[in-house]
């Protein structure tokens, strides 16, 4: 007898493997009309913004506009793109570094999308590589998790200078239990030059977000 649950399961994975089988000889004259439709998933997307607030013209200012846009967008997608091609390494299906930089660019933007789209985007281009779902999931949950902790230990810094003692160190023991889980998932793959990598990579983009939260600010007035 097989639950409701893990059939519905079942078939999402054979549909998941039937698409990745499919795509994966064809990645080649795929590559082209993905870069065109993230392409496009972008220019519509800051259309419909640009649309949706008819008075950001007024306050709009150019300067921190532009290092918005040639600053951060970039450097996060060079930092992206080494995480994604250091979890492949770890999760022992590696990629290449083109092929890195392509997913990273359709997981940006997979992630405009309503739907958890930047994690399918990943792990299709993991089981492409020989990965299996499990180790996939795994290694880029475990890199959600260094994120969360790191987000909650600097929130629980800025909340203590904030005098908000209690806050605080609810949300700094809540950053060191995902950090120890996480170096604990971490440590079944034994590959801790890599993950230590993945952590640094973590703390420099944490400051890159910080710095175009900023830049977006002075860009709205």
């Amino acid at each position: 007898v097989v639950r409701g649950d893990d059939a519905g399961g079942d078939q999402i994975v054979d549909l998941f493997d039937r698409v990745t089988d499919w795509a994966s000889p064809r990645r080649d004259q795929l590559r082209k009309w993905g870069l065109i439709g993230a392409l496009f998933v972008f220019v519509a997307g800051l259309a419909w913004a640009i649309r949706a607030t008819p008075e950001l013209a007024l306050t709009l200012r150019i300067g921190p506009l532009l290092l918005l846009l040639l600053l951060s967008a970039p450097a996060g997608t060079v930092l992206n793109t080494i995480e994604l091609h250091t979890l492949s390494r770890i999760a022992g299906g590696p990629m290449s570094w083109r092929t890195s930089l392509e997913l990273t660019v359709y997981t940006s933007a997979a992630n405009m999308l309503p739907v958890p789209g930047g994690v399918v985007t990943k792990l299709a281009g993991m089981k492409a590589h020989a990965v299996g779902y499990k180790t996939a999931s795994a290694v880029i949950v475990l890199s959600f998790l260094a994120w969360a902790g790191y987000t909650f230990l600097c929130s629980g810094m800025a909340l203590w200078f904030l005098d908000q003692a209690v806050i605080a160190g609810l949300f700094v023991a809540a950053g060191t239990t995902l950090l120890a889980a996480c170096a604990l998932g971490y440590a079944r793959y034994e590959d801790w030059s890599r993950v230590a990598l993945v952590a640094i990579l973590r703390i420099v983009y944490f400051i890159v977000e910080v710095l175009r939260y900023f830049m977006a600010f002075a860009a709205i007035g």
